[in-house]
């Protein structure tokens, strides 16, 4: 996963077992996000940018993939890579990447725009900053390639989705992709004409009344592991 100040218990890694992308950035997952974006709009894209980069794992696979069609100096010069720990920007720099940048993703303001986004974000405590990084993305790209928590599939987060940007391919990963079996799925974002139409979402119910934490005088957990299933 991602390496950056949201890191601690914000983001996840996936078993090394599933051969997945993780702190040595293991190779299956990051050749997927790949090979899911068709070849010829791959080779069409002349600026990448790869969103907490890690040690490099998604754009290591994009330049295997373009490299015999480009060349290997185009394809590196071609992707983007920004992440805000230096052990990671220092390693993707000495892969000879030739763009990567030592920032915050959520307050870095480039003076461009990219064709695509890929990459794993950050989740975040209920997927807040998988929200934020996808958000972020728009303003940068009109294609966005993530893997993301299954979560953000929630009516309530989809909400929080700028509505100009629907989903063209939404695809369950494995159960042990994460550990812990957290819930991943892999998106492709595009930008569409018509605004996507929010989720109506229920706000009164006949049998119950919604009512803030202190007003409340029993307590259900619903999700976590703490409190999930007690009252």
């Amino acid at each position: 996963m991602v390496y950056n100040k949201y890191m601690n218990n914000q983001t996840y890694h996936t078993n090394s077992s599933a051969g997945l992308m993780g702190r040595e950035d293991l190779p299956e997952l990051c050749q997927a996000i790949i090979d899911r974006i068709p070849l010829d709009q791959l080779l069409s894209f002349k600026r990448l940018l790869d969103v907490g980069c890690g040690y490099g794992g998604i754009s290591k696979a994009y330049v295997r993939r373009v490299e015999p069609f480009i060349g290997l100096d185009e394809a590196l010069s071609r992707i983007w890579l920004i992440d805000s720990h230096i052990a990671c920007v220092n390693r993707c720099r000495r892969f000879h990447f030739k763009n990567v940048i030592h920032a915050d993703f959520l307050s870095w303001n480039p003076n461009m725009n990219f064709d695509v986004v890929i990459g794993n974000p950050p989740y975040g405590s209920g997927a807040s900053l998988a929200v934020k990084f996808l958000n972020k993305s728009f303003e940068l790209a009109d294609e966005i390639y993530f893997v993301l928590p299954g979560s953000i599939e929630k009516p309530s987060l989809l909400n929080r989705v700028d509505t100009g940007f629907d989903t063209v391919h939404n695809e369950k990963l494995p159960n042990d992709t994460f550990p812990r079996n957290i819930q991943a799925v892999y998106q492709h974002w595009s930008k569409t004409a018509t605004p996507r139409q929010k989720i109506k979402t229920l706000r009164t119910h006949p049998d119950l009344k919604f009512v803030s934490r202190e007003e409340a005088n029993v307590g259900i957990g619903r999700v976590g592991n703490g409190s999930a299933g007690y009252v």
